[in-house]
């Protein structure tokens, strides 16, 4: 039989566990610590686990940890309320001429690689909370797979260093390479950075 002490002792270490992250950060954040201090009481009172439920943009224990020490949360799963929509095939516009590329080739490196256009997101979303849109860029793909120039074809996110981050995260990735003879591929490709709903979320300890 289960006993009814094991999810306080659990609160407790995990309470335990973010207050010494707090005293060995050095950092200033009174509202955090007041935050951390009422779940914990809630908890004592109704006997759920509160800890992790902060309005912010993830809403995990993990996520909590990671802001108030201000560093990653090492592991720990989170769950954003941040979102990307992945481009489909119609999405890109490779121009009217012939491409060594297909659009299926370029997708699939695009798909493999858009959870780091999310860490991009999450983490310009905690400076500026609130803001989406959509981020265009143009970009050439030499023979070796390199991107060899990329810009911002446009944008609708009104945040220039956010702009920036994704064009180069995007500079850094790699397609497999072909043959001598094949020639460059230039395309433009529109990346949708959304809040897919609002609301609180709950962890589960």
């Amino acid at each position: 039989m289960k006993s009814p002490k094991l999810p306080l002792i659990i609160a407790v270490a995990v309470f335990l566990f973010v207050a010494l992250g707090l005293f060995f950060a050095g950092t200033d954040k009174d509202a955090d610590r007041a935050k951390v201090f009422r779940r914990f009481t809630d908890f004592r009172a109704g006997g759920k686990t509160e800890l992790g439920c902060v309005r912010s943009d993830s809403g995990s224990i993990g996520d909590m940890l990671g802001g108030l020490m201000g560093g990653s949360t090492n592991g720990i799963s989170t769950k954003s309320r941040v979102s990307i929509k992945v481009p489909s095939e119609t999405d890109i516009d490779m121009g009217s001429g012939n491409s060594s590329r297909s659009k299926a080739e370029i997708l699939a490196v695009v798909k493999a690689r858009t959870p780091g256009l999310q860490n991009v997101y999450n983490k310009y979303f905690k400076l500026k909370p609130g803001f989406a849109g959509k981020v265009t860029l143009k970009f050439t793909i030499n023979q070796e797979g390199n991107i060899t120039s990329i810009s911002i074809a446009s944008s609708t996110t009104g945040y220039v260093e956010f702009d920036e981050a994704v064009k180069n995260m995007v500079s850094t990735w790699k397609w497999k390479s072909l043959e001598k003879k094949a020639g460059n591929t230039t395309l433009t490709i529109p990346f949708n950075f959304d809040i897919p709903g609002d609301g609180w979320t709950s962890p589960v300890l």
